[in-house]
């Protein structure tokens, strides 16, 4: 069956249900009293959610796959936010483990969107969200060196079209 709406989609229901949950647990005592930080695991849980669902009205496969790496990131965001919650005693134990849930299955459910969707483009490099490829140690003069070279190339396209703008 072909998901025809973004409500369609599982993971945009489920992020749906962790948002009214992170609301609900952020208007209790003594949470509520932390405007900041509230606003923030809000903020960053409404956009799990937001962002599969822009993703997917924009009708691209890469496009929305990218969406959902930006969702997957917010959920990351969520979960690293719950622990802020639960050392500082905002949430008791049971509640973080209800939630810590919810965002490692959301997770898990978008780097599966996300994979299927890189295989389904045509000629498209399957990424691995999950595990990436460490940052290899960069030679910085080499860096500088190509830099200094673009600077240069700039600048001469830059001249030659201020020639032709006056002439």
């Amino acid at each position: 069956m072909a998901i025809e709406r973004f409500e369609d989609i599982l993971a945009w229901r489920k992020a749906r249900t962790l948002t009214r949950e992170v609301y609900r647990v952020t208007r209790m005592t003594p949470c509520d009293r932390d405007f900041r930080y509230c606003n923030q695991i809000q903020s960053a849980s409404v956009s799990i959610m937001s962002n599969i669902a822009e993703g997917f009205e924009r009708r691209t496969p890469r496009h929305f796959a990218n969406y959902l790496s930006i969702s997957k990131a917010s959920c990351a965001e969520v979960r690293s936010l719950l622990y802020v919650g639960l050392d500082v005693g905002y949430i008791d134990r049971t509640t973080f483990d209800s939630l810590m849930n919810a965002t490692d299955e959301i997770g898990r459910m978008l780097t599966g969107f996300r994979r299927t969707l890189d295989q389904s483009r045509p000629g498209a490099e399957p990424r691995n969200i999950e595990n990436p490829p460490p940052i290899s140690d960069t030679n910085h003069s080499e860096l500088g060196t190509q830099n200094s070279e673009l600077k240069a190339q700039n600048s001469e396209i830059n001249r030659r079209n201020t020639g032709v703008l006056r002439g």
